[in-house]
């Protein structure tokens, strides 16, 4: 469920960057000075979803327990432990990491799109990751709950996920029911 705030943030973020290209679809590049830990955690992050695809599961995994390690609140680790959890049939956990990536996305988002001391977006395209990874982690925790049975959970998720971006859920939605892949 979205709180007036978060939803007050989507929109505003909506908003200004409507028309808008560019940003990291991943979150992990970003134009602005990054903490050594967020560094360490966008690496990890990045290696943890080449095992992935590369059908390393257990290495995947390693990686993003590593990011985590180094960031507890990496949005992007959460998603993929949550992804490999999910085709390691843990859809439990699966729904537990996603839970986690979804408080910890609308927080990097909140802090993302406040603004600086000139007046524009604190980091604009950390703020669109963000915005990017809620549709996807929406759309994914959706699924899981399907498969649960809980339909007015999964439509709730994908309701979400259709209200932030419409387009970019029917797109994440067509690829989770293909696997997942890119």
């Amino acid at each position: 469920m979205r709180t007036p705030i978060l939803a007050a943030a989507l929109a505003a973020i909506a908003a200004a960057f409507a028309g808008c290209g560019g940003g990291s679809r991943g979150g992990t590049e970003s134009t602005g000075p990054m903490s050594t830990p967020a560094q360490a955690a966008a690496e990890r992050c990045r290696r943890g979803e080449a095992m992935r695809a590369g059908g390393d599961l257990a290495g995947a995994r390693a990686e993003f327990d590593r990011a985590l390690e180094a960031d507890p609140q990496w949005p992007e680790a959460l998603l993929g432990r949550g992804r490999v959890r999910q085709v390691s049939s843990d859809v439990d956990g699966a729904i537990a990491d996603l839970d986690a990536a979804l408080r910890a996305a609308g927080g990097v988002l909140l802090r993302s799109a406040r603004p600086g001391p000139s007046g524009v977006y604190a980091d604009r395209d950390r703020a669109l990751a963000m915005s990017r990874l809620l549709v996807d982690i929406h759309v994914l925790r959706g699924l899981l709950r399907e498969s649960k049975g809980d339909a007015a959970g999964a439509r709730e998720d994908i309701d979400e996920a259709r209200t932030i971006d419409a387009r970019q859920a029917e797109e994440a939605l067509a690829r989770e029911r293909q696997g997942g892949k890119p």
